[in-house]
């Protein structure tokens, strides 16, 4: 089974896919990228088991910091589609707007056969121009 923990920081996750891609891809249309974001949950950025880091960075102080992170993201690399893989109801909804933000798709998945193949089916999708 699938075992959930707490502490997804999924904003700082999303503000990093920059850093995580090879020098411009998803910047242009000829170098698009697809990014799987598995989630188990909404982004726990200011709560208080939160790393200190975390809780002073000014776009990660809002209720909806995840999906500011995403459309930041999207600005920066507007051919990166992230695509969320949502493991409860809580984090289908608290991540919708990364979706939206980032022409990427959702779909909830909490059995890990079936995790298996939607991750396998997104990476072999090709980025949404």
């Amino acid at each position: 089974s699938i075992d959930f923990e707490t502490g997804t920081y999924l904003a700082p996750a999303i503000l990093n896919i920059p850093e995580m891609l090879p020098p411009g891809v998803g910047v242009t249309p000829d170098k698009p990228a697809n990014v799987v974001l598995i989630a188990d949950g909404s982004d726990p950025c200011n709560s208080d088991d939160a790393p200190a880091l975390l809780k002073g960075h000014p776009l990660l102080q809002s209720a909806s910091s995840v999906c500011v992170a995403a459309e930041v993201t999207s600005n920066r690399l507007p051919h990166v589609a992230i695509h969320v893989v949502a493991l409860t109801d809580g984090a289908e909804n608290a991540l919708n707007c990364v979706r939206h933000a980032t022409n990427g798709g959702i779909i909830k998945s909490a059995d890990p056969t079936e995790l298996q193949n939607v991750v396998g089916f997104i990476l072999g999708a090709g980025a949404k121009p």
